[in-house]
């Protein structure tokens, strides 16, 4: 019998904050303990910094440049969906017409929701969300004077756990999907719990010294101040560092939901039998770079993200060469004995069991910039920015070339090192 396949999405978790790949502190345990199962892949490296883009890859095994959603909502162009359509692989689909019985789990919908049988209900949107999502409010609102936002949010008294699911939700979901699902089954579930604000999570308060007002002075663009200040206010944090503590502690929620996931499936005897995928789609920025809370930029604090495969037959291993989401749509075909699809993926099962490398490079599209793209190596990296300005905070935090050497500085903080890669596009 084919296995089950249930992909994992944990939104805007990035490498950098799991103790499994190096973090001082554990929020991670059951992550840990899954990995203890599974491959478990060091440098993977999604194609996008943003959701939309990097979950269409996954689904098409295609970079943005190719596939069509270079932008993430909401700066995606009717142009760019155009060009998606031109797409003739689609995970979802071959999998439902292979036999699948699929779910989509997710707030992501419109072109998404192709190949599923069931596709998660849209939830209910209040008046106030029906006029912030509303391009040309968004857009006045940001020119508005901070003192007039905050007074306005404060009076609106905006409930943010509205705009996500709620703490358990999508995990009780996802358990009553898969105990009525045929199999094989195949289920998209998407985490958000760890996805800004954070907002069913308390914002710790460290003492140091530093205030709101103090912290965004240091910033030298205007825009920028503007953006981190309010972004700040949102989170009812004084520091960067009480933004990294929310952020852990949404991580650490996150973490039991998806250990209690995997408890059931051990439980109801169907781990052995799951291809089970756990992966970012991208990470965040919370003050590295100049970039303050948002996943701008292609530094590894937004591309280098989980990714952790269990398959049956499969045991735990830890592979160190690049990977990334294109790759694994090819090798569950592979694993499934199914067709080979033109794409931009490899399989990596001869990575897995031979330590074959699948790729010398790595390519990563900024879906919150117009023309932006970098070529990662497992030791540099160089970005190109033909446009400089970030559509999220509306600055230039960027340079028109920035090369990095990965193994001297792992944190991307000097320029000036002869990356010497080669820079053409996928």
């Amino acid at each position: 019998m084919r296995p089950n396949i249930i992909f994992v999405i944990a939104d805007e978790v990035r490498a950098k904050n799991l103790s499994l790949h190096g973090y001082s502190h554990e929020f991670d345990p059951n992550i840990k303990r899954i990995a203890s199962e599974s491959v478990v892949f060091t440098q993977n490296i999604s194609p996008s910094n943003g959701s939309w883009p990097s979950s269409t890859s996954l689904f098409t095994a295609k970079y943005p440049a190719n596939h069509g959603i270079m932008r993430s909502m909401p700066y995606t162009t009717i142009e760019e969906i155009d060009n998606l359509r031109k797409n003739k692989f689609w995970l979802p689909l071959y999998l439902q017409k292979i036999g699948y019985d699929t779910y989509l789990l997710s707030g992501l919908k419109a072109w998404f929701k192709k190949g599923f049988n069931y596709v998660k209900e849209e939830k209910k949107v209040d008046s106030y969300r029906r006029i912030n999502n509303g391009w040309f409010i968004r857009k006045v609102i940001k020119l508005l004077p901070d003192w007039f936002y905050m007074t306005a949010k404060s009076l609106a008294k905006r409930d943010q756990t509205l705009d996500f699911p709620k703490p358990g939700e999508m995990l009780n979901l996802a358990i009553s999907k898969i105990k009525s699902a045929k199999e094989p089954f195949f289920i998209f579930i998407h985490f958000e719990d760890a996805h800004y604000p954070w907002a069913t999570t308390p914002t710790p308060k460290i003492n140091n010294g530093k205030s709101r007002k103090g912290v965004v002075k240091t910033i030298l663009s205007s825009s920028q101040k503007k953006y981190a200040w309010r972004r700040l206010f949102n989170l009812s944090a004084d520091s960067f560092e009480e933004v990294e503590g929310k952020y852990n502690n949404a991580i650490k929620m996150l973490d039991k939901d998806i250990g209690k996931l995997y408890s059931f499936l051990k439980e109801e005897k169907l781990w052995d039998n799951t291809i089970f995928v756990l992966m970012g789609d991208h990470g965040l920025s919370i003050a590295e770079h100049e970039i303050y809370i948002h996943h701008s930029g292609l530094y590894d604090e937004t591309i280098r993200v989980p990714l952790i495969v269990h398959i049956p037959g499969i045991k735990h291993k830890v592979i160190n060469e690049l990977v990334q989401n294109v790759d694994i749509a090819p090798t569950l075909l592979e694993f499934l004995k199914e067709g080979k699809v033109e794409c931009d993926g490899k399989s990596f099962l001869n990575l897995i069991k031979k330590g074959r490398p699948i790729r010398d490079k790595a390519f990563s599209f900024d879906g919150c910039s117009d023309k932006r793209w970098c070529v990662r190596t497992k030791e540099k990296k160089i970005i190109f920015s033909k446009s400089k300005r970030c559509l999220a905070c509306k600055a230039d935090h960027c340079e028109e070339i920035e090369e990095y050497n990965l193994t001297k500085d792992p944190n991307e903080f000097n320029k000036d090192f002869d990356a010497d890669i080669e820079s053409e596009l996928p």
